[in-house]
């Protein structure tokens, strides 16, 4: 019988130590081409790509894994965690929003003449980032502002 006991808590550990691992392992894999937002129409259609979508579909103690989550976050992956908490604990909010920032002059006022745009402001579950264009490449910030609201707000979420 005690046999049984220990096999079964060692296969118990180390399955969780597997999961473990595969979380840091996707973890480590996520950045800003992590998710996908396409604009139709007004409609923002947002989607994560498959290493995310591993992170949500895998079968361990949710709350544990939000909280392994929010220990990772960095700039780089702080956006696409969000949206997979998000996407674990409250689907309902899973509704993405944009508002264009256009160019202004150096006195701060709209520039009439000049209607580009300068970056679009996404809004997710509370938590808002930017896509801008420099030199003709797409990038995406999120400030640190942003990312401390953030995690506040997953700690309260987690307890």
């Amino acid at each position: 019988m005690k046999i049984k006991l220990l096999l079964a808590t060692v296969l118990f550990f180390n399955a969780y130590q597997t999961k473990d691992k595969l979380l840091s392992n996707y973890i480590d894999k996520l950045g800003w081409d992590s998710f996908k937002i396409n604009i139709v129409s007004v409609r923002v259609l947002l989607s994560i790509d498959s290493n995310a979508q591993k992170i949500v579909d895998l079968k361990m103690d949710r709350q544990l894994k939000g909280k392994i989550l929010l220990e990772a976050i960095k700039s780089e992956n702080a956006v696409v965690i969000h949206m997979i908490l998000t996407k674990m604990f409250e689907p309902d909010k899973f509704v993405p929003s944009y508002s264009l920032d256009y160019q202004r002059k150096a006195d701060g006022q709209f520039d009439y003449v000049n209607t580009e745009t300068d970056s679009t402001i996404y809004l997710l579950n509370g938590v808002s980032w930017k896509q801008y264009s420099e030199h003709n490449v797409q990038k995406f910030n999120i400030t640190q502002q942003q990312i401390s609201a953030m995690k506040k707000h997953w700690v309260n979420t987690l307890k």
